[in-house]
């Protein structure tokens, strides 16, 4: 089995802090001591949410002393990876709870069968009642765990080839967008995402790091793998969901500075809990 690391995306908006422990311990109970399984908390300049908690897991911490959100924290779990030798990576943002851990290990053989897919979505998600997860769909059942069933960078309908039966899962393969988390990535394909955006001076964050990422993806002509069944779900929010809340949010207009992101993946080990960086 190819080498896969999982990074844990930790920071506080001032009152997720008990949902971030439970979504670690949750990771931590799936996958800790697994063969060819490594785990990172990636702990964004906020020192709060798992502070308690982390001191009771046996997990790598990484404290940055500067908040560089989402989008750079994508860069450096792809950086730590790539020095450490993880052939796939799975950003996992602090909202986010496992169920049947063992299907990762179909998801990154599918990976590595399919020269033509990058990324496999992981996500609770059944392709016979894909209606449900559409977030355009006034309908809908599956608001927390819901996406956009099309293509937004293209436009394109979706095409869908499947099942395809690996080990005990089964995968749809189809041009659907890249989605930041959770998704496990060959962290090649990571970093060829990054490689495209280097040249941005400054790199926007939530929905708009993440379109593009999007856009990036799609330049590389990949299609997207899809994981029937999925193997970890959003925190249970669907009942009075709002469909989103970023247009309310100041970080909609945030950016980050790629000199700063750069500066903090060079100096990771640093940062490692124990050694220079971290208390």
């Amino acid at each position: 089995m190819a080498k896969v690391l999982l990074g844990f995306f930790s920071w506080d908006d001032g009152g997720r802090s008990w949902l971030a422990e439970k979504s670690l311990s949750s990771l931590v109970q799936h996958f800790e001591g697994k063969a060819d399984t490594g785990i990172i908390v990636l702990d964004n300049g906020t020192r709060s949410v798992t502070e308690t908690y982390l001191r009771k897991v046996n997990v790598k911490r990484i404290y940055l002393p500067k908040n560089i959100h989402d989008i750079g924290l994508h860069y450096l779990l792809q950086k730590i990876a790539m020095d450490l030798d993880y052939q796939c990576c799975v950003p996992v943002e602090n909202d986010f709870f496992f169920y049947a851990s063992w299907r990762v290990k179909d998801c990154i053989d599918f990976l590595v069968s399919r020269q033509d897919v990058g990324a496999c979505r992981i996500q609770q998600f059944e392709y016979a009642r894909r209606e449900e997860y559409d977030k355009l769909n006034p309908r809908a059942k599956r608001k927390g765990q819901s996406l956009r069933m099309f293509n937004v960078v293209t436009g394109e309908k979706l095409l869908w080839e499947g099942p395809l039966h690996v080990g005990r899962s089964a995968f749809y393969v189809t041009n659907l967008h890249w989605v930041n988390s959770p998704i496990i990535v060959k962290t090649s394909v990571y970093h060829q995402l990054f490689t495209q955006i280097q040249s941005v001076e400054r790199w926007p964050v939530w929905q708009g790091g993440e379109g593009l990422l999007m856009r990036c993806y799609q330049k590389l002509g990949l299609k997207m793998g899809v994981l029937d069944g999925g193997c970890c779900k959003h925190s249970d929010r669907e009942r009075g969901m709002e469909e989103s809340t970023y247009r309310k949010s100041p970080l909609r207009y945030v950016s980050v500075s790629v000199a700063k992101v750069m500066e903090l993946s060079q100096r990771w080990k640093e940062f490692l809990e124990g050694e220079n960086g971290a208390s």
